[in-house]
């Protein structure tokens, strides 16, 4: 395993402390998760599975909600991946047809921009017909645990492949722009740490010009 998403880890405390924690550089929710798994595998860390332990998670209820959230993810993975480039090609995170479902989402898209200049019904019902069936896998899943959401599957795996599609566009487009300006490819200042540094015990870490500017208790 490379790659262990916040939602259902568990890391040992030392090692946790001893590493940082997650780049606080990072914006939340985004892929600070990915980032430390990538940055333990780098040192030849191990992460492992444990099938046995049970987690509880939220996930965003409504379609909006996690198209964006799915944006965010596309737009700072697109980043993340100038860091650690070898985790382009397999991350052991994202699913072996989703690469390919956004690229042919972004192949419908084309097939509408080039209706101006020819018919995109032959090559749209192509790339369509081929998209259907690299969500059949889910289909199926669904079909076996809740049938009504069955027909729903493909358009969503279509949104989501939009979403996610823009999202590593604008992350790609991005990390252009800052190397044509001069500046780190990265999105963050590399080798930054936390602004906050945390004790052993969790406790923040303040410098001297914050422990002055702190009132004393009573």
């Amino acid at each position: 395993m490379t790659l262990v998403d916040t939602a259902c880890a568990a890391y040992r405390r030392d090692l946790f402390l001893a590493q940082g924690g997650v780049d606080a550089t990072l914006p939340a929710t985004s892929v600070e998760d990915a980032e430390f798994s990538f940055r333990l595998t780098a040192q030849g860390r191990r992460l492992v599975y444990a099938p046995g332990a049970l987690v509880r998670h939220r996930h965003p209820e409504r379609l909006g909600g996690y198209l964006w959230r799915k944006l965010r993810f596309g737009y700072f993975r697109a980043q993340l991946y100038g860091r650690y480039p070898a985790r382009l090609r397999e991350d052991g995170y994202t699913p072996r047809l989703m690469p390919l479902q956004i690229l042919l989402a972004g192949a419908m898209v084309a097939c509408l921009l080039a209706a101006r200049w020819q018919t995109p019904a032959v090559p749209l019902a192509g790339v369509l017909v081929v998209f259907l069936g690299t969500a059949l896998p889910m289909t199926r899943r669904a079909w076996g645990t809740d049938r009504g959401l069955t027909p729903l599957v493909p358009p969503l795996l279509l949104a989501r492949s939009l979403a996610q599609g823009l999202g590593l566009l604008a992350g790609m487009a991005t990390q252009m722009a800052r190397v044509c300006r001069g500046l780190p490819g990265d999105f963050t200042r590399a080798g930054r740490r936390s602004p906050h540094p945390v004790r052993a015990d969790f406790t923040p870490i303040r410098s001297e010009e914050e422990t002055s500017n702190v009132a004393p208790e009573g």
